[in-house]
């Protein structure tokens, strides 16, 4: 009964269809010409998508140094807009790297992602431009337009790719590698490139440092990169080598992503460290998670910059165990510089562990400010628990600091030598410096003030915290700030802005106001160049998470 059924609806189908016209069954055929192509655009987006590979899939895995993608050119409209730069300043950027019009190739064959590779060939740290190919033979014909009149393609056959090169007018040699064009100013990049894809773990997309590190960052990020710290050779006679040894013995990778939104950018960067030198006592990364509290007391009018942490000693000791694992006289240096500044400031009688490490082992935060006048405003607060032993500290000190503080303030004095010449030379004014005890609002605050310097030592123990500053000022606005909070740092909308985009418990955090800081760079003589690159951008702050075997830091960065 079912197959007549079926019967009688095709003989229905049939005689329907005899009677439809010209015009009827000429439109019919149009729209199943259109299903069948929308169809074959679907088949065919499936196959791109599944047969594109991300370049670390190409790249080789021991020789790749560095890389950074770009996923797409485009930038925030408010940063295209701005006196830094246009909206396509990283297609000039690679354009005017790799002497190619990337504008005409992303007509003809190119596509996004973008970007710049170094690859180690044994001889030399070789930059590789690579970007995505839809079309292989647009792409070569694109480079054959490069070419002089009369000039034809090298073409070289290696493990079944070609590797072109010009034999006069152009400097460079290019390849493609499965969706990728590879091109550099020479074919030893490109051939380390293409040997790696004869193993499955030749590449870099199968490295466990390589995935571990991406592991830890955003997915589809609008630019991520990859530094293999192993990898970093430089000669002997370059003073940076001197720099990289000591990275190169903690640090094994480091990977980066940038997200862009409309607002601004997000950042994180993961640094893997080697085991033996990621020295975080037990319970650390419990002990130095902190709400930023303090910022409570701090006024957000000028703030150029603020740090934040939960134990700045247990910080500091960290940061000494992690580099005496590199080479036990490293830390016993960096401790030793440290101890010699302690005593130029505060004297000989000062000891750094006895005195100075008990005062910071609570929440601390640091504020940098330009006051009206032009002069730098300096304000550290701590967190304490013990009113009795840390005045007996401070006052200490206060009078290390008395003794010595002319020597910030000095003067020219004129004398006569014995043989009748003038002679002039630098002495410490003490007259320069007011010592005063103000009682302001119910408190009492010592402060050792250097006239037309910023140098400077004001002290108060209020509310289980300590304030240290280098003027009175800064001492009365915590005070003021503890009774009002308006107007304070907490509160400031850059930086809501900025810190709602990043993760909520952190170790440590920096904050950096651009306005301020424009004004701050107004008189320098390098103001022409900081200007331009900081003019787009209002705030920016970053976080610090430590992980079992590196270290994290996300970041978001306010355009105005």
């Amino acid at each position: 009964m079912k197959k007549l059924a079926v019967l009688k609806s095709i003989q229905k189908l049939k005689k329907k269809h005899k009677k439809m016209g010209r015009v009827q069954r000429f439109l019919l055929g149009v729209v199943s010409l259109g299903v069948i192509l929308i169809l074959l655009f679907f088949l065919y987006t499936l196959y791109l998508f599944a047969t594109a590979k991300d370049v670390a899939q190409v790249l080789p895995a021991e020789k790749t140094t560095a890389y950074v993608e770009i996923n797409e050119l485009n930038i925030s409209p408010k940063l295209s807009q701005s006196s830094l730069t246009q909206a396509d300043f990283l297609q000039s950027y690679l354009e005017t790297f790799s002497g190619l019009n990337l504008e005409e190739a992303f007509v003809k064959w190119a596509g996004t992602p973008v970007g710049v590779a170094v690859i180690d060939t044994g001889n030399a740290q070789e930059p590789v431009l690579f970007v995505r190919s839809k079309s292989r033979s647009a792409g070569v014909n694109f480079f054959k337009d490069l070419a002089l009149e009369e000039e034809e393609l090298i073409k070289e056959k290696r493990d079944g790719f070609s590797l072109f090169s010009f034999s006069e007018s152009q400097p460079f040699s290019f390849t493609f590698v499965n969706n990728y064009m590879f091109a550099s100013k020479s074919g030893e990049a490109l051939k380390a490139i293409i040997d790696s894809q004869d193993t499955e773990d030749g590449r870099l997309i199968d490295k466990p440092e390589f995935r571990s590190s991406l592991g830890n960052l955003p997915r589809r990020p609008w630019l991520h990169g990859y530094v293999n710290v192993q990898n970093i050779s430089l000669n002997t006679g370059n003073p940076a080598k001197s720099l990289f040894e000591p990275l190169q013995w903690m640090a094994d990778h480091i990977a980066i992503s940038v997200r862009q939104d409309h607002n601004g950018f997000h950042f994180n960067n993961y640094m893997a460290l080697n085991q033996e030198y990621l020295a975080l006592k037990p319970g650390y990364r419990e002990d130095t998670r902190f709400a930023y509290g303090l910022t409570e007391f701090i006024g957000s009018e000028n703030v150029l910059a603020y740090v934040g942490g939960a134990n700045l000693a247990a910080e500091w000791q960290n940061t000494l165990e992690t580099i005496s694992n590199l080479n036990p006289s490293y830390g016993v240096i960096l401790e030793g510089l440290l101890r010699a500044q302690v005593s130029n400031v505060f004297g000989r009688d000062i000891d750094l562990r006895d005195d100075l490490y008990p005062l910071f082992e609570g929440e601390y935060a640091l504020a940098l400010k330009q006051n009206e006048d032009g002069s730098l405003g300096i304000k550290l607060i701590v967190g304490h628990d013990n009113d009795d032993f840390a005045e007996a500290k401070l006052d200490k000190l206060f009078n290390g600091f008395r003794l010595l503080a002319a020597q910030f303030a000095p003067k020219l004095e004129v004398f006569i030598l014995p043989d009748g010449t003038e002679s002039a030379e630098l002495v410490a004014d003490p007259d320069r410096f007011a010592e005063t005890i103000e009682e302001y609002r119910n408190f009492e605050i010592p402060c050792l003030e250097g006239e037309g310097t910023t140098y400077g030592f004001c002290y108060l123990i209020m509310n289980d915290m300590i304030v240290m500053a280098n003027s009175l000022d800064e001492v009365k606005e915590a005070i003021d700030l503890s009774f009002s909070p308006k107007n304070v740092l907490s509160q400031s909308q850059q930086f809501r802005k900025t810190l709602s985009n990043l993760s909520k418990v952190s170790d440590e955090i920096t904050f950096i106001e651009f306005n301020h800081l424009e004004k701050a760079f107004e008189a320098s003589p390098y103001n022409f160049f900081f200007k331009p690159f900081v003019e787009p951008f209002d705030a920016v702050t970053w976080v610090k998470h430590y992980f079992d075997d590196g270290v994290s830091t996300e970041g978001y960065l306010l355009l105005k």
